[in-house]
């Protein structure tokens, strides 16, 4: 029975490959593909083009909005109070709660228990 592998050093030497048979298919060259794979990448960026614009809109512009508004808030507040100040007027700005509907209602509140303690006493 003969052995599967080289046994001599003379068995080990390169060989050249094998000619291609007439039933092999051609080989393609590294960095081509196929027709089948180019249309499955195309169907691929059609799907996530819809999507990206999608987020874009629905998260990205909504974010670069309110910051544009932020800032626009601040510029806003800045040149009412110098105008307000040019005019003689004194303006008050909320330093420790919000100028949000939260302040309001502690406002109210406020008002609400000075006129109870009138009322009392």
């Amino acid at each position: 029975m003969p052995a599967s592998g080289p046994t001599s050093p003379a068995d080990s030497t390169l060989r050249a490959p094998d000619p291609p048979r007439q039933d092999d298919p051609p080989r393609r060259r590294r960095g081509t593909r196929s027709v089948r794979a180019r249309e499955d990448r195309r169907a691929g960026y059609l799907l996530i083009s819809p999507t990206a614009v999608i987020v874009f809109v629905m998260v990205v512009l909504p974010i670069l909005w309110t910051v544009s508004l932020a800032f626009q808030n601040v510029r806003l507040l800045d040149s009412m109070i110098a105008w307000l100040e040019e005019r003689g007027l004194r303006v008050l700005r909320p330093l420790r709660l919000s100028p949000n509907d939260g302040a309001l209602s502690y406002g109210q509140a406020a008002v609400a228990a000075a006129r109870l303690s009138r009322e009392i006493n």
